[in-house]
């Protein structure tokens, strides 16, 4: 999904008004740390392919740099680092 995204909207409107692409705050919440790893790996192919294929992609931004409380609950992790919340 997000390959087609950068694809669609580097055709559509970014290369028209020939402005740069940022991803902002794209990540996973998950209680399985194998879930997260193969979201972070397969996400950062798509924009390793997009950039690859010449759309001008010049930032990525994680969702979270550390685990946090979301959506009113610690249950699950979103950061890059892992917070022990005790």
């Amino acid at each position: 999904g997000l390959y087609r995204a950068i694809e669609e909207i580097s055709d559509n409107v970014a290369r028209p008004l020939n402005i740069p692409i940022y991803v902002t705050e794209n990540g996973i919440g998950a209680d399985n740390e194998t879930h997260r790893e193969l979201f972070l790996q397969r996400y950062l192919y798509a924009l390793a392919r997009a950039i690859d294929k010449g759309h001008d992609v010049r930032g990525y931004f994680y969702w979270s740099f550390m685990d946090n409380y979301e959506w009113g609950t610690y249950s699950k992790r979103y950061g890059l680092f892992k917070v022990d919340f005790n």
